[in-house]
């Protein structure tokens, strides 16, 4: 699963499959959010990190540890994930394609599918999501729509289920707190993994 934000900690940290939890900084991902905890490992690593301000700059904040703070540590936890939750949406660009307006829509998606190279596929409340080549793009098809083209979602399924290169997530195989992170914009599961 694709990381959506970085937490850097000398402690014990519990591990979570949306973040990479790391003790040394040089382990830090690029581009996504990271957040320090504990003051004295932040001045330690930022000397110039101001006690009344988390955010070091747009892309690395701090916390206290729990020992030092403990319900500022817990606050700024939940809204580092909350900040780091929202970056990731905001990232993720989505396009419906809507093939009743083309004529060859339904043909463009299976050859699309046929290709496969490295797409993850999700399917959502007869909603067909495809994310290509781990690009922050995703491809959102309605199911119903291709079936009243002329489509056959069974030919697409099999389609799908067939192709070596296609990964297909299933929405049982999401956790519940998944679920429930992204609860209005399911389009960008595709994009974690």
């Amino acid at each position: 699963m694709k990381h959506i934000a970085n937490i850097l900690t000398d402690k014990n940290f519990p591990k979570e499959d949306l973040y990479n939890i790391i003790n040394d900084i040089n382990d830090i991902e690029i581009g996504i959010p990271t957040l320090i905890i504990g003051w004295e490992y932040t001045k330690n690593l930022f000397p110039n990190a101001n006690i009344l301000d988390w955010e070091i700059n747009r892309n690395i904040f701090w916390t206290f540890g729990k020992r030092e703070k403990n319900q500022r540590y817990v606050e700024t936890l939940e809204e580092f994930k909350t900040l780091a939750v929202k970056r990731f949406i905001k990232s993720i660009e989505y396009r419906f394609v809507n093939i009743l307006t083309k004529s060859d829509g339904i043909d463009n998606l299976k050859t699309l599918l046929d290709l496969g190279y490295n797409f993850n596929v999700f399917i959502n409340n007869d909603i067909l999501y495809i994310n290509c080549c781990g690009n922050n793009i995703v491809y959102g098809y309605s199911l119903r729509d291709i079936e009243y083209g002329g489509g056959n979602k069974k030919e697409l399924f099999s389609t799908i289920y067939s192709n070596k290169d296609i990964n297909f997530i299933n929405v049982k195989d999401l956790s519940p707190e998944l679920k429930l992170l992204f609860n209005n914009c399911l389009y960008v599961i595709p994009c974690l993994y």
